[in-house]
């Protein structure tokens, strides 16, 4: 069987729609995890309210329910060593996110 260019760009086009379609419903309404902290000097997130307004760049820590994000910074806080906590200041926090822009909400 044979794909002419017109059907492969139509497939193409409809499973990119189907992903973004995808992307939209986890982005419409949910939560995300993440990193606050850094080096001094350094462009970086200090709090939640920092984050207000920024568009969502990476789904991967995004999640549909408060809970599961909860549960997945509490592993990754877990992970931190004592240095990376307390002279960096790394600590994973949980951001709400409304329409793939963070609200500036969270814990």
């Amino acid at each position: 069987m044979k794909i002419t260019k017109n059907e492969l760009n139509k497939m193409i086009n409809e499973s990119v729609q189907t992903k973004l379609n995808e992307a939209e419903k986890i982005l419409a309404n949910s939560w995300a995890v993440v990193l606050k902290g850094g080096l001094i000097g350094e462009k970086s997130i200090r709090n939640v309210r920092a984050l207000k307004g920024l568009p969502v760049v990476d789904t991967k820590h995004t999640y549909q329910t408060y809970e599961e994000a909860v549960n997945y910074k509490k592993q990754m806080n877990k992970l931190l060593s004592p240095g990376e906590k307390k002279y960096y200041g790394l600590l994973y926090i949980v951001a709400g996110i409304k329409d793939g822009i963070f609200t500036g909400k969270g814990k």
